[in-house]
């Protein structure tokens, strides 16, 4: 691993970032959770930085980073709230219901009693949800970083969780404090995204894990023997188990055991056959209307073709006007995208990218999962700390 950690040392963080900036996303604190799902999924990001600001004249609950008038102060930012927050914020509300759904036969009950808590669920606000923590922020002059350095001490460090209330990061503190000095560690989760503050302590882009991993993928033929190594040799995405649901269950119980794994997806088995025939994930979420909570009672089968409905709705208006940092359309979603223990390090990373995915499950010759390869993954490899 010499050699990528090489590379990576070789190269600032400013060679991901954008020379002109990023349009960035920008939530209001006054936001509700309803609204913050529909911008998330309207924009294709899993996760929004989120400012303690309230909202302006015309009601609106975002903006975007680079139309704030320079010269004013940027509001304080609180972190940054991701699908994963939404859905912890929701399954606290739902116990009852969470329970019924693991034991019932029928989901219509179990819809009922989702659907009681709709107005307590869409309506609360961001200001009023714990955590908001995947993600950090760094200053301007911060991007000379090494690759290597973000990897190591940014990406790869664990996440951390206020002792108190949900953590405010003062984006004005001095130089050279860390944002996560009066943090609790969580030593199973990661961040996987970094905000980029301006001279103005504006956000003028983000720059997340899966952008290292197309940086590598860009860089291949500087990993020399890596690039030809197989998933089985590494023991890449081996040595965890995954997270399976069968395709007939509620998707409300997928939703709650991914996040009691701190995951963000559920491989989806036949209920008849045992194979895997797809896959379920926080990206999944964001087409929710939470108006129609009740949706989460459904069968995972028939909420993955709910969701395929809302993402075919949204595709006029990527097609019109919206697209990634990269210039992608993005609402198309992507389909269950799968290697084998035979597959090289280079082939695991291009199908990363040219999917635009998180995740590249490892199948048997049965196609039952037997791992899962994430950019994380990915990043921890090359750190040293999976090396067999």
């Amino acid at each position: 691993m010499e050699t990528a950690m090489a590379l990576l040392d070789a190269h600032p963080l400013r060679h991901l970032c954008a020379s002109d900036g990023k349009r960035v996303l920008v939530l209001r604190g006054e936001a509700t959770l309803g609204q913050t799902l529909k911008l998330l999924a309207q924009h294709a990001v899993l996760a929004a930085p989120v400012v303690d600001d309230e909202c302006n004249e015309d009601g609106s609950v975002h903006f975007y980073s680079d139309q704030w008038p320079r010269g004013e102060p940027f509001p304080n930012v609180v972190g940054f709230v991701s699908a994963n927050d939404i859905l912890g914020g929701c399954l606290l509300e739902v116990q009852e219901a969470l329970t019924h759904a693991k034991t019932a036969e029928d989901n219509a009950q179990t819809m009922k009693m989702l659907e009681l808590h709709v107005p307590s669920v869409e309506n609360r606000k961001l200001r009023d949800l714990p955590g908001m923590n995947d993600g950090d922020f760094l200053f301007a002059a911060e991007i000379q970083r090494t690759l290597l350095d973000v990897v190591q001490n940014s990406f790869l460090r664990p996440r951390h969780l206020h002792l108190d209330d949900p953590p405010m990061l003062d984006t004005r503190r001095p130089k050279g404090t860390s944002s996560t000095s009066c943090y609790k560690e969580d030593v199973s989760r990661y961040i996987h995204r970094m905000a980029i503050l301006d001279e103005d302590d504006r956000i003028c882009d983000v720059v997340s894990v899966s952008d290292v991993v197309a940086f590598l993928l860009a860089h291949m033929r500087e990993l020399g023997a890596l690039a030809y190594m197989q998933v089985g040799d590494l023991g890449l995405g081996l040595d965890k188990d995954v997270f399976t649901i069968k395709a007939n269950e509620p998707s409300i119980t997928a939703f709650a055991g991914m996040y009691e794994r701190g995951l963000s997806s559920a491989a989806v088995l036949s209920s008849i056959t045992g194979i895997m025939i797809g896959n379920i994930s926080l990206s999944d979420l964001r087409c929710l209307d939470l108006g129609q909570f009740g949706r989460l009672a459904l069968p995972v089968s028939d909420f993955i073709l709910y969701t395929e409905s809302v993402r075919s709705s949204l595709q006029d208006v990527a097609r019109s006007r919206i697209r990634d940092s990269k210039g992608r359309r993005f609402l198309r979603r992507p389909r269950l995208v799968t290697c084998t223990p035979a597959a090289t390090f280079e082939e695991v990373l291009q199908l990363l990218v040219q999917h635009s995915v998180h995740r590249v499950y490892v199948i048997d010759d049965l196609s039952l999962p037997i791992g899962v390869i994430t950019p994380t993954d990915i990043l921890q490899l090359l750190a040293g700390s999976r090396v067999r």
